[in-house]
């Protein structure tokens, strides 16, 4: 039967079926517990990775920013040793206005050897700020 003859609402709903299974193996907006990739910044050998040039992590939730955007609070892989604070939790934070938790974006990182509240950044605990153009990438 040609997809023309198909009744409009099983037509709606392949095409919402199609978007939903891209979605999932092409993500456009990361999500609490998809693994990322963080590496970069403007040095050539980032202090805060420790000699690496990039860290594995998992979205373990988002929590109140800076602004209006929540903040991706990831449980990396392995723990980091910089400014003298050690530890394995990371806040990410959106680095340039108009940015939106894509696959892929730049941010600051906040390294932490507690799991932060679910606070405001200025009503919260905080880590240290070790980086500003950090950049994540969904794996």
């Amino acid at each position: 039967m040609p997809y023309s003859t198909f009744p409009k609402e099983l037509a709606k709903a392949i095409r919402s079926v199609a978007r939903d299974l891209s979605e999932l193996i092409h993500p456009t907006h990361l999500l609490a517990g998809q693994r990322v990739r963080l590496s970069g910044g403007y040095e050539i050998e980032p202090t805060w990775l420790g000699g690496n040039t990039e860290v594995f992590g998992q979205v373990a939730s988002f929590i109140p920013g800076h602004g209006a955007k929540k903040a991706a609070v990831v449980k990396l892989e392995q723990s980091l040793h910089c400014e003298g604070i050690t530890g394995d939790i990371v806040v990410l934070e959106l680095r340039f206005r108009g940015a939106k938790w894509a696959s892929t974006e730049t941010v600051h990182v906040e390294l932490c050897d507690f799991v932060p509240e679910a606070q405001a950044w200025q009503n919260r605990r905080q880590g240290k700020w070790v980086e500003s153009h950090a950049t994540y990438k969904a794996v």
